[in-house]
């Protein structure tokens, strides 16, 4: 009897993930959710307006990236397009 409840322990100890691989997992979620955000935001457009500059503001600062780091990148873009640099 006390070697099935050791069994047990054991089989419950062995399925448990190390704390790096759920980091791991939790950072690719992360990593997808961030690249599929960005892609579905520019997937079709032929121009950078401000709706999607307002959108891409959004997923930055929630993705981390900073908010002075997200204000710089946000201004560039708005220049670059406002001076036809780019366009999609």
């Amino acid at each position: 009897m006390l070697k099935w409840f050791k069994k047990k322990k054991e089989q419950a100890l062995e399925k448990k993930p190390s704390r790096l691989s759920r980091l791991k997992d939790k950072l690719l979620k992360t990593r997808q959710n961030f690249s599929e955000r960005i892609n579905h935001l520019f997937l079709g457009k032929k121009e950078i307006d401000e709706h999607i500059l307002e959108e891409l503001e959004e997923i930055l600062i929630m993705a981390d990236l900073g908010v002075e780091a997200t204000q710089k990148l946000i201004q560039n873009l708005t220049q670059k397009t406002s001076q036809k640099e780019i366009n999609s």
